[in-house]
């Protein structure tokens, strides 16, 4: 399955609304309501009308709309404030200026695992955790990511071995760029194809590509939150080997 097929509306006869219609009608009501233009509530509406015109559901759709709406406005103040918050553990990096390279291992999905390995996603997106045992504000050009395959997942084996991948080899990756922003869609921005290194194998018409590569990370387990809290960081992963 196409993992974009996830955002698809599904014909169920389920007659329950979908949370992209909830939130359609309460960003509908919210502008009836205001007196004056509200930049933020306007370009959530667009996206959300992108979004269902084009056939997505789901909140992690929702979740992707709003992020979006925010890079035009943010109306609540709280992405200075997480950017000011990385910031800050930059500069504690700093002043511990490490000479030296250092290797992150991190857990990957087999689909994503696969990507990587053979060149088509040369990013990594996270969502920011200041308490990760991986030290993401430390990660920088020289260091080198160690990728295994999550074996944590439901049916890792049979999509490994779909992928044709051995899941007991680990995945070496070089540290390029890093970038970090409060949204997700503002990383995308930064970076060369603007989101396609991130989840190059959703394709679709321009206008909801990026609704839908971004939806992908709010679906993850805590993401949503921890993304909401904190941010989000893009790495640049080069030169992919296998090692034992």
């Amino acid at each position: 399955m196409n993992i974009a097929e996830i955002f698809r509306i599904k014909k169920t006869g389920n007659s329950t609304p979908d949370p992209l219609q909830k939130e359609l009608s309460k960003v509908q009501y919210a502008i009836s309501k205001r007196s004056r233009e509200d930049p933020y509530y306007n370009q959530l509406l667009t996206n959300l009308e992108i979004a269902q015109y084009f056939g997505l559901e789901g909140e992690y759709i929702v979740h992707s709309c709003r992020d979006l709406a925010e890079l035009a406005y943010d109306p609540t103040g709280d992405n200075f404030v997480k950017k000011q918050t990385w910031m800050r553990a930059k500069e504690t990096v700093y002043m511990r200026e490490r000479t030296s390279g250092r290797m992150i291992t991190m857990k990957l999905y087999p689909q994503y695992y696969a990507a990587i390995q053979r060149g088509f996603k040369t990013f990594e997106g996270r969502a920011y955790d200041p308490q990760s045992s991986k030290r993401y504000a430390d990660i920088k050009k020289g260091d080198a990511i160690l990728f295994e395959v999550n074996k944590e997942i439901e049916n890792w084996e049979e999509e490994c071995k779909h992928l044709s991948i051995d899941p007991d080899k680990r995945l070496e990756t070089d540290v390029g760029q890093v970038f970090y922003g409060a949204l997700v869609h503002e990383v995308f921005q930064m970076c060369p194809r603007l989101g396609v290194e991130f989840q190059p194998m959703i394709s679709g018409p321009s206008e909801l590509i990026n609704l839908q590569r971004a939806a992908v990370y709010y679906s993850f387990p805590e993401y949503s939150r921890r993304i909401s809290e904190n941010g989000f960081i893009g790495i640049e992963v080069l030169n992919p080997r296998l090692v034992d």
